[in-house]
């Protein structure tokens, strides 16, 4: 600065206009892992956080918040229900909503529950993970109306491999899928209303 006389002051300090702070995306949904008769709670990937400084997730319903660092995380023990998840990263500033997170109900064993006798015996698939094909066995203490049917992470049918009467006794049934991406899946027999699930690997 220059006075009336001439005469100039020093030079003042810096004056730093930090750039404005950045908003971050909506979380993005990965793979969900819903509850199985063994986990009565099912769990959910989470990507696209911010990947520098600590971040807080917040939960609906139920403003359940949590907080982490980097770009991926997972949230384990949801219960059944519907959620949705807002990010705010270290400046304050908070996402759109995310997608919702559908947590289906725990399937329920092959027991009657009104005998409390066991209908049904369902294996782990083998080979598991497989690549092209794996087989499903299956045990039928009675005869009945069979249904075994594949699903995704999300709960949407993948595939019916069996919608029948079948016969008591030991079943087999190969499947071979067409066009589904590598994962995690669930396959669920349900005999007479009775349901019994396990997970398969597609590689």
């Amino acid at each position: 600065m220059t006075g009336t006389s001439g005469c100039s002051s020093a030079s003042s300090g810096n004056v730093v206009i930090n750039p404005q702070p950045v908003t971050p995306t909506a979380p993005i949904i990965g793979a969900i892992i819903h509850p199985t008769i063994a986990n009565i709670t099912g769990s959910v990937e989470l990507s696209g956080l911010p990947s520098t400084g600590t971040w807080t997730l917040t939960r609906a319903p139920g403003a359940i918040v949590t907080s982490g660092t980097g770009a991926l995380t997972t949230i384990a023990g949801l219960a059944t229900g519907t959620y949705t998840y807002t990010v705010t990263n270290l400046s304050g500033c908070t996402s759109v909503v995310s997608a919702n997170v559908v947590i289906n109900s725990q399937p329920t064993s092959g027991v009657d529950n009104g005998s409390h006798q066991v209908i049904s015996l369902l294996d782990q698939n083998y080979p598991n993970p497989f690549d092209e094909s794996t087989t499903i066995d299956f045990k039928l203490v009675k005869p009945g109306k069979v249904n075994l049917t594949v699903y995704n992470t999300l709960g949407q049918v993948v595939d019916v491999i069996v919608d029948e009467y079948l016969t008591a006794g030991n079943h087999s049934e190969p499947w071979t899928p067409k066009g589904i991406a590598a994962g995690i899946y669930f396959y669920q027999l349900k005999v007479d209303g009775i349901k019994e699930t396990k997970r398969l690997i597609k590689k």
